[in-house]
């Protein structure tokens, strides 16, 4: 009984304080901003515009900003996807970048108002740079041997958590023996 009114608790905290999160999925508090980062409440889409996740997939790795600007640090997130799965844009923008960096696939799409959105690896890709593309559109697909996808957001030159453009955080408590998560947007 004890344990299970922890449990509750936890759980309206997560659902009163936080961005989106599903059980099983491993993910921090977002956003977070540390030294190098932007401000700790993006605001960049519009009223009513929650971006949608590139991929299907629960987060595999959480965003963990550096603690200075050139510091170690996951200055994204990490979505659990197969090689071959369809990557969309997040938001709609204009296709800034389209191409390989370091022999690796890679597009970034800005969305204006100072914020981009990174995806990789991508093999092949579906855009060019210039292009439109709308939110939920195909950017490209994931790149033979990999198993998740590489997304990042900043806002100027700051690194946000890429999960807190997709809206608030719903709880879903899943049993210990199903740790399987799915990231809903």
């Amino acid at each position: 009984m004890r344990r299970l009114l922890a449990v509750a608790t936890v759980a309206a905290l997560l659902a009163a304080a936080g961005p989106r999160m599903d059980a099983g999925a491993v993910t921090g508090p977002s956003p977070r901003a540390g030294a190098g980062t932007a401000a700790a409440e993006p605001t960049v889409p519009e009223p009513g515009r929650a971006a949608v996740a590139p991929v299907g997939g629960p987060v595999a790795r959480p965003f963990a900003p550096p603690a200075s600007r050139y510091g170690a640090g996951h200055r994204g997130v990490d979505l659990a996807a197969i090689e071959g799965d369809l990557v969309v844009a997040a938001l709609a923008g204009t296709v800034a970048f389209a191409g390989p960096v370091a022999g690796v696939g890679w597009v970034t799409v800005d969305h204006g108002r100072g914020l981009a959105t990174t995806y990789g690896p991508l093999d092949p890709r579906l855009v060019r740079r210039g292009d439109r593309v709308a939110a939920g559109q195909g950017l490209g697909r994931l790149a033979a041997g990999a198993v998740h996808l590489d997304w990042g957001a900043r806002i100027g030159d700051g690194y946000i958590d890429p999960l807190s453009l997709l809206g608030r955080w719903q709880v879903h408590l899943t049993s210990a023996r199903r740790p399987e998560a799915v990231l809903v947007a």
